[in-house]
């Protein structure tokens, strides 16, 4: 499979070495983690990561795993760091192996970066830290069509929004809620609201 080309025979997990096909087998998506522990904003990244991961685990949503892929420098560092975190890793004998093959696929340019690809290991975005950070589990399984959903929406509720008027009592009205009649409306822009609308 693609991801044994990847990552090799197998990943490193919790429960130790297990068959990368075992792993990731029935996998909707994959997130590849790039991460070191001398990287402060990684450090940071990490532990809300981990939440949103354990409790995905918890509720019996299981479509979805992370394998680590990391940049520290010695093998001391990677335990360290490796044990704050529930998911796969690539084992850190085998990073030289890997690593800039897959920093070059996915275009590595600073870290944290969580790289998402499907079933198949196409690529589904390098924007996983973001979407991690303001979508959480909404964004589950993090897939591509997943993604483009909750895009869609972020988009109708902005157009939406960009619609909207508060009336004389404060209750937000939607433009295709004003009556027939009403030709004109009087926006303001900033400061207090009127106390009466002007139309």
């Amino acid at each position: 499979s693609v991801f044994k080309q990847w990552f090799g025979d197998t990943l490193l997990t919790k429960s130790g070495e297990l068959p990368t096909e075992q792993v990731l087998g029935g996998k909707t998506s994959i997130g590849l983690y790039f991460s070191a522990h001398w990287c402060g904003p990684c450090r940071g990244f990490t532990p809300a990561a981990t939440a949103i991961y354990k409790e995905l685990k918890e509720a019996g949503q299981d479509e979805f795993e992370i394998v680590f892929v990391s940049l520290d420098r010695d093998k001391k560092s990677f335990d360290g760091y490796y044990s704050e975190m529930p998911w796969a890793a690539i084992p850190f004998e085998r990073l030289e192996d890997v690593k800039d093959d897959l920093e070059t696929k996915f275009s590595l340019q600073g870290i944290p970066q969580l790289s998402l690809v499907d079933k198949d290991g196409n690529i589904i975005t390098n924007e996983g830290v973001d979407i991690f950070r303001r979508q959480g589990k909404k964004a589950y399984p993090f897939s591509e069509s997943r993604l483009k959903s909750i895009a869609d929406e972020k988009k109708a509720n902005a157009n939406k929004a960009a619609q909207a008027f508060v009336s004389e009592h404060g209750a937000k009205v939607f433009g295709d809620q004003l009556d027939s009649k009403v030709r004109h409306v009087c926006l303001v822009l900033g400061g207090p609201r009127p106390d009466r609308a002007v139309a």
